[in-house]
């Protein structure tokens, strides 16, 4: 009889604690279907270099124009994909105002060994026109640990990303839609 009451208020603040999640996730979703049904906007519209990504971005259509930057492109580890392993190439490109914007390329297969750095693919040279989907950045260590290899990160983070891009940067990333060359 003395539990009764105890389950009774139990459910009653789970059914609430449930209620307010559900209209969270609600109003995401919402949020979302609206951004993907945008049409592209320039990102220096959305995104400003090193101030932090508004929230309500994330799938954004942006476009973009610059230079790939080869020299500061990266890995980021264990993105699985259809059942196999694989690595995010991300590529910096150079905007015209000279920030950097971190561009997730496309996936690449992880071949053998894990300490093993794959060979990217080159990224087009010369002026790139481009559309993709703006991502907000992912949290990862403060340092990587010692047995990543060189050229691979273990999260893609925009804000720990900029001493690799050496360069003001943008908050957040592009998923790569179309591209030009």
């Amino acid at each position: 009889i003395l539990l009764v009451p105890v389950a009774v208020a139990l459910c009653i603040w789970l059914s609430n604690w449930q209620w307010n999640r559900h209209l969270g996730r609600d109003v995401a979703n919402t949020e979302l279907s609206q951004n993907l049904a945008e049409a592209a906007i320039p990102d220096d519209q959305v995104v400003e270099a090193g101030q932090p990504l508004r929230s309500g971005l994330d799938q954004r259509a942006v476009a973009a124009t610059g230079i790939y930057d080869t020299s500061a492109e990266f890995l980021v580890r264990k993105r699985p994909l259809a059942g196999s392993n694989g690595y995010w190439v991300v590529t910096p490109l150079i905007t015209p105002s000279g920030a950097a914007l971190l561009v997730n390329r496309g996936w690449l297969k992880a071949n053998g060994s894990a300490a093993a750095t794959p060979e990217i693919p080159v990224a087009p040279p010369g002026l790139v026109t481009l559309n993709g989907r703006l991502r907000s950045s992912e949290s990862g260590p403060q340092q990587e640990p010692s047995d990543v290899p060189v050229g691979q990160v273990s999260a893609l983070d925009a804000n720990r990303s900029a001493a690799v891009a050496g360069r003001p940067t943008y908050s957040g990333y592009v998923d790569l839609v179309s591209s030009n060359p």
